[in-house]
């Protein structure tokens, strides 16, 4: 299988995107989406079928890796994969990436639970990364999950609320890494909030089950309207399925059993206590892994929940690849114009993302909140030349005032001489009849 970065160039771009801009490096942020292209591709090593994210199964696709700083999500590496690829199988070829083009000695790669597998995890920290993420929840790791007792606080500012978000933490235990003992530790966070949510959620899921099932009891001895006769127990059995089915969440604490002989059946079910049991000592709780080195459980704790919470930013960026940038969908004829096609987009993406940072830092945190880029546009919108016709004087020009706010901005963004000889030439230009 062969993946395609594509290094020569996208690394001459970063290397001068990082020293240029000041863009830290030590901490990196990794996803991977699926982009989903019109046409058959017969002879494409890229294109092929696979778990696709936008709900596109019957077309062929690509993966796009993306790694990005976590100081500002500006692409630094990416990775153009078959779309059969594996995300587990992704993150030691994304590193290699990174490796070949950033200047520093301690990388931090953070991703999904998808991700950690323990060879990639032994491959990241052989190469002198440090990893950070959620495991897949598999029946041994719900075990210590939810034996684990949160007990160390952990204080986090989100960028939507408006004071300090409080958890805690645990480290459950620790294990080897690449050969070292003790290298690695598995951790708990205990999230208040999603707690109540899910017992709020699972509450409504079982009382919206039983009442479907009180519904199903009242139908149970109809007549069949294929046989025109009593429904079999193979057609209710079915029902019941589809049923549980459309009740996922609830239908795990739930036990159903269909009694009787057609046209006397009788249904019953009862709530599953252990597994509500279960379920209640695992909410709100959710578990990381990484190999950060930490003086204490509280330091590590606070760390990798702080760090963690900012990891999401690069999922809204695969989202931009997709939606304002258009990768998809298209129909690009061959391997060569689909990778051109991925590096002009990530491109785009590193001028956007580049923007945004610089208008962060000069607008006030309140102003800084949201869509940075509409909030730019719309600053750049308001810059208008008006013309008028006035005789005999001839003509006349209106500037829109460019606001203290504005110039802040556009200083910020180092737009303001460009936009200042835009006006002028507005000044210049004949006027329109």
């Amino acid at each position: 299988m062969r993946w395609r970065c594509v290094r020569p160039r996208f690394c001459a771009v970063t290397a001068q995107v990082v020293p240029t801009f000041g863009v830290q490096v030590t901490d990196v942020n990794y996803d991977t989406t699926s982009v989903y292209f019109e046409g058959d591709y017969e002879d494409s090593e890229l294109a092929a079928r696979g778990h696709n994210k936008d709900g596109k199964p019957d077309h062929l696709q690509i993966k796009l890796a993306l790694a990005v700083s976590d100081d500002g999500q500006v692409p630094l590496a990416h990775l153009t994969l078959p779309g059969n690829a594996g995300d587990v199988t992704t993150v030691p070829a994304a590193l290699c990436a990174l490796r070949s083009q950033l200047p520093t000695t301690d990388l931090v790669l953070s991703g999904d639970g998808v991700m950690w597998s323990q060879e990639n995890m032994d491959q990241v920290a052989r190469a002198g990364g440090v990893f950070l993420g959620p495991i897949a929840m598999i029946p041994s790791v719900e075990k210590w999950v939810r034996a684990a007792r949160p007990d160390l606080p952990v204080e986090v500012k989100l960028v939507r609320s408006p004071s300090p978000v409080h958890y805690r933490g645990c480290v459950v235990e620790r294990f080897a890494v690449n050969g070292v003992k003790d290298a690695g530790a598995h951790l708990v966070v205990f999230d208040e909030r999603r707690a109540r949510k899910e017992v709020q959620e699972r509450t409504k899921a079982l009382a919206r089950f039983e009442a479907a099932l009180e519904r199903e009891t009242t139908r149970l001895n109809t007549r069949s309207r294929k046989t025109k006769g009593p429904r079999t127990r193979t057609e209710l059995e079915k029902a019941l399925l589809a049923l549980a089915q459309r009740h996922g969440l609830a239908s795990r604490y739930i036990t159903t059993a269909l009694e009787g002989m057609p046209g006397s059946f009788t249904l019953c079910w009862t709530r599953d206590d252990k597994k509500l049991a279960e379920a209640v000592e695992r909410d709100g709780k959710w578990p990381l892994v990484t190999n950060k080195k930490a003086a204490t459980d509280q330091e590590l704790c606070v760390w990798a929940v702080r760090r963690y919470k900012r990891h999401g930013y690069v999922e809204r960026d695969m989202h931009l690849t997709k939606g304002p940038l258009r990768v998809r969908p298209l129909f690009v004829q061959n391997d060569a114009r689909i990778v051109g096609l991925v590096v002009i987009t990530v491109l785009a993406l590193v001028a956007l993302t580049l923007m945004e940072r610089a208008a962060r830092k000069v607008l006030a945190p309140r102003e800084a909140k949201g869509p940075v880029v509409a909030q730019m546009e719309s600053a750049v919108r308001d810059v208008t030349v008006d013309t008028y016709l006035v005789k005999p004087i001839g003509k006349l020009f209106r500037v829109a005032h460019l606001g203290s706010r504005l110039q802040s901005l556009l200083h910020g963004l180092g737009w303001y001489v460009e936009i200042r000889a835009l006006v002028e030439r507005a000044r210049r230009l004949p006027l329109q009849r």
